[in-house]
């Protein structure tokens, strides 16, 4: 009965299979293996001092069609089956599931893979209907761990002109650390930095200074450090070789030039217009600077990109400092090529043109401090407003300036100074009539009052030079003798108005603006200022017309100033 059973059992499974076969899709039943044409994996085994970093990357030919896989099902690494010297098997090394694939790759730490061991790598992964299955072999080795990343020096030097060496270095795979002695040497140069440690958080920067030639030429410098502690680093990494050419210094040719300053200090002008029965007045104020400075000179190299340096001193405190390099002319025109340079939040503008071989000419001004309109008609205000042009310089007895321009064969420019004249103090007020066909008589009125320093001079410059491209000067700053609080400006205002005050040494303030019911609107400024001055700015646009006061405190120090907006 069982033979004559059989048969009858096995035609419905057949039917069964077949009726699958054709039901089911065609991508489908190529799923198992048609992904494995279109991806692939590389795969690398880098041993460290203490575990071996395996990473594996996933590639594929057709991103849109087959994409990389966010998952894997299942990866498994073991030993390849041959005979080691250090007498491990084929033992898994890792057996995992279900692992997240991130930037398109996983990484393993193997600690127990010995190194040149050949380490065999199966993966299975599934995107959207497609089964793939990847194999790799790979070999551990030493892991590159230390390296000199990069060296900054200068390409060229002159002679006698002192420079500095800066080596960067970096563990750059893994957690550990390395202690090593850096070496620099070249020609008749040999120095060491003993004990340097150098981890994986952050590159570590030695600086070899005092690296001076008296000849010129090219010198062959190598930064090593190949005696790097623990050993297990890949010691080509660690060496890093340059040339720095010495060349003979510059010679700079003669320039000419003129300079001027103007300061104009605690402005306060009203023109007033009265006419048909209208009084119109415009109201100005603040503090300003202008400097100038222009010259020519003869050059007897042409050369390409422009480097400058230019240095502006008040009072012998700096005012100013700019460092350009590389700066490309923007047009030729007739045999000149020209150069521009602003800088609008500092109110520095620069112009230079050469006709190279013949002549070069430059001009750089500098405009600064704070100018604060108001325009009335019949006592309401029609318009005001404040142009801030960067730090008010405020000389008084001297200016001081230091200007370079470098084309890398020829040198421009030099030292000069002046003596400023004594301040004037101007006050000045005249008013005059004329007649008006409509009105009868139109009436013009001006008041000013300020105090104004000027200086200038004029010849040739010296040739010498601040440092170049040193860093910006630090600026030392004029501390006010006492703790102040000045009058707004403009006042009345709309909408905004300037508030100042003044600081002997760093302090605590709170600067509050109350209505004219003692109720706080705002605070101004709460916290801790360093000494100097300090503007803040009010802008009124959300408040109603009429009296406020704004009080400052800072330590014992309390005062109390009013304001008028007008809208």
């Amino acid at each position: 009965m069982l033979a004559i059973r059989k048969p009858a059992l096995i035609l419905p499974t057949l039917c069964i299979m077949a009726l699958v076969f054709f039901l089911t899709p065609g991508n489908a039943m190529a799923a198992k293996d048609h992904g494995n044409n279109e991806y692939s994996m590389d795969v690398t085994a880098l041993m460290g001092p203490e575990n071996t970093e395996l990473v594996v990357h996933f590639i594929t030919t057709d991103p849109v069609n087959f994409p990389l896989p966010e998952e894997l099902e299942k990866i498994k690494v073991k030993i390849h089956r041959k005979k080691h010297s250090s007498g491990h098997g084929s033992g898994h090394l890792i057996n995992e599931r279900d692992l997240e694939v991130v930037d398109n790759q996983v990484v393993f730490s193997l600690t127990e893979a010995p190194l040149y061991a050949t380490l065999k790598v199966d993966v299975k992964f599934q995107v959207g209907q497609t089964k793939v299955k990847l194999k790799e072999y790979v070999e551990v080795t030493l892991r590159p761990d230390l390296i000199i990343e990069d060296v900054g020096y200068p390409l060229t030097v002159q002679v006698d002109q002192p420079f500095n060496v800066h080596a960067t270095l970096q563990e750059v795979l893994g957690d550990n650390s390395a202690i090593a002695n850096v070496n620099l040497s070249a020609d008749g140069v040999s120095m060491t930095t003993p004990g340097v440690h150098i981890s994986p958080e952050m590159p570590t920067t030695v600086i070899f200074t005092g690296l001076s030639f008296s000849e010129p030429g090219i010198i062959s410098f190598t930064v090593d450090i190949s005696d790097a502690t623990p050993g297990e680093f890949d010691l080509t990494n660690n060496s890093f070789s340059f040339d720095v050419e010495v060349i003979p210094p510059q010679t700079p040719g003669e320039t000419e030039y003129s300079m001027s300053y103007e300061n104009f200090d605690n402005v306060f002008s009203l023109a007033t217009i009265e006419m048909c029965g209208n009084v119109e007045e415009m109201q100005n104020g603040g503090n300003r600077d202008e400097f100038f400075l222009e010259g020519s000179s003869e050059e007897a190299t042409p050369g390409g990109s422009l480097d400058i340096s230019f240095r502006l001193y008040a009072d012998g405190v700096s005012a100013y400092a700019l460092d350009i390099e590389g700066l490309t002319s923007y047009e030729t025109v007739d045999g000149f090529e020209y150069y521009d340079y602003s800088d609008e939040a500092t109110g520095v503008f620069i112009t230079y043109s050469r006709n190279p071989g013949n002549i070069a000419y430059f001009e750089i001004s500098k405009y600064s401090g704070l100018e604060i309109y108001v325009n009335r008609l019949n006592g309401d205000i029609t318009s005001s407003g404040i142009e801030d042009f960067g730090p008010h310089m405020d000389a008084e007895t001297s200016i001081d300036v230091s200007i370079l321009f470098d084309d890398g064969f020829s040198l421009m420019g030099g030292t000069a100074n002046m003596t400023l004249e004594p301040p004037d103090v101007i006050n000045d007020t005249f008013s005059f009539t004329i007649p008006d066909p409509d009105c009868g008589e139109v009436t013009f009125s001006n008041y000013i009052s300020l105090e104004y320093i000027f200086g200038e001079n004029y010849g040739i410059l010296d040739p010498t030079f601040l440092a170049r491209r040193n860093q910006a000067a630090v600026i030392a700053p004029l501390l006010p003798e006492r703790l102040y609080l000045a009058d707004n400006f403009p006042n009345p205002f709309n909408p905004r108005t300037a508030i100042s005050f003044g600081l002997p040494e760093d302090s605590r303030v709170s600067l509050i603006l109350y209505d004219i019911s003692g109720r706080e609107v705002s605070k101004l400024a709460e916290g801790h200022f360093s000494a100097g001055r300090h503007d803040l700015y009010l802008d009124g646009s959300e408040l109603s017309s009429g009296t406020y006061f704004y009080s400052l405190e800072a330590g014992s120090f309390k005062e109390v100033k009013r304001m008028l907006l007008l809208k």
